[in-house]
């Protein structure tokens, strides 16, 4: 037998990363939960925390147990505009399109 891929085993974790803008002062990462049955937890961060001033963010979506980087995708784009709506009511501040910048999912390591 050959080395095969088994497809329809999960990872063990992935993550999307989005890039936005936002204009809140603030140089501390953020870190939050929703209820998501996939969503290990959200991860807020300025790209550079040293500017008061660049309204430059990130948004990590980070995930458990996914079947293929599709889904990894799938997940961030039903709930990013969620996460827009909560950080926007909540921070009283505009949040700016969110658009990918990267993502992946984690392969278990063989034994």
């Amino acid at each position: 037998m050959g080395n095969q891929v088994n497809h329809s085993s999960p990872y063990p974790a992935g993550h999307i990363k989005y890039a936005f803008e936002m204009y809140v002062s603030h140089d501390k990462i953020i870190s939050c939960k929703i209820p998501h049955p996939k969503v290990k937890k959200l991860v807020f961060e300025k790209l550079d925390p040293a500017d008061e001033f660049d309204p430059q963010w990130l948004l990590t979506i980070h995930l458990s147990k996914i079947y293929s980087i599709e889904e990894v995708q799938e997940i961030g784009n039903a709930i990013k505009e969620d996460v827009v709506d909560m950080l926007s009511f909540t921070l009283n501040t505009k949040v700016g399109e969110m658009k990918v910048v990267g993502y992946e999912y984690h392969h278990q390591k063989s034994v």
